[in-house]
C-alpha cells in the first residue's frame, strides 16, 4: 500500500493467527453482533480481553441499539472463556458508546545504582 510516496509494510514479528478471528460473536454467551476492538495483556499467568460489542438492531438506523464491554480469558492467547455476562453495559442516555477498551498492567523496574 503506498500513501504519498511511501510504502507501509507490516511488522515482520507480528503474525495472524491461523484461526483468525480468535473471537466471533458465536463465542459470546449473550447477544453479540460486532465483536472487535480489544484490548489485550498478560496478568498473572492468563490473557485478559476487554473487548466492545456492538448489539441489537435498529429498524431506523443501520448502527446497532447498544453497546456493551465483554470480559474473557485464555490461557493461550487463542481459545478465548468469555465470562457470562458483560463487565459493562450501557445504561443511560448520557453514555451510549464505548469505543477501544485498552487494559495496562502496572510494572516496576528497579534500577541498581
Amino acid at each position: 500500500m503506498y500513501i504519498g510516496t511511501g510504502l507501509l509494510t507490516s511488522s515482520s514479528t507480528i503474525h495472524r493467527h491461523p484461526a483468525n478471528p480468535i473471537l466471533t460473536p458465536a463465542d459470546v454467551p449473550y447477544e453479540a453482533r460486532l465483536v472487535f476492538n480489544a484490548g489485550v495483556t498478560k496478568y498473572q499467568g492468563k490473557y485478559v480481553m476487554v473487548f466492545r460489542n456492538d448489539y441489537g438492531v435498529r429498524p431506523d438506523s443501520v448502527h446497532p441499539a447498544a453497546t456493551n464491554l465483554g470480559l474473557a480469558f485464555s490461557d493461550d492467547g487463542v481459545k478465548w472463556q468469555v465470562q457470562p455476562r458483560p463487565c459493562w453495559q450501557w445504561q443511560d442516555d448520557e453514555v451510549n458508546r464505548v469505543y477501544d477498551p485498552r487494559l495496562s498492567v502496572r510494572t516496576y523496574v528497579r534500577i541498581p545504582m
